[in-house]
């Protein structure tokens, strides 16, 4: 079936890709992790709640 197909009987698709997360355990250099952000559109990294709120929502009425 084609995309297109699909689109028609109503399936809805959702996709979360959090990119580049804090996460605690590794902090990573300093340097490095500043580089990093410059290219993130918010200009910092993620946070695990964030990543949450937006699969709650995905996955709400």
């Amino acid at each position: 079936m084609s995309d297109a197909e699909w689109a028609r009987h109503g399936v809805r698709i959702n996709e979360l890709q959090p990119g580049v997360i804090r996460a605690p355990r590794r902090q990573g250099n300093p340097e490095e992790v500043a580089r990093i952000a410059q290219g993130i559109p918010a200009g910092r990294r993620g946070t695990g709640a964030e990543v949450a709120k937006a699969a709650a929502f995905l996955l709400s009425d």
